[in-house]
């Protein structure tokens, strides 16, 4: 299932993963203040 992706799409997602982890933390960050 994991294997049969391209190497782009894996990348794509881990980018898009990355985006969504950062976002999270700058909002769970915002929100203390």
């Amino acid at each position: 299932m994991f294997y049969q992706k391209s190497s782009q799409d894996i990348l794509k997602e881990c980018e898009s993963s990355l985006e969504g982890l950062y976002d999270f933390q700058v909002k769970k960050h915002s929100a203390k203040y």
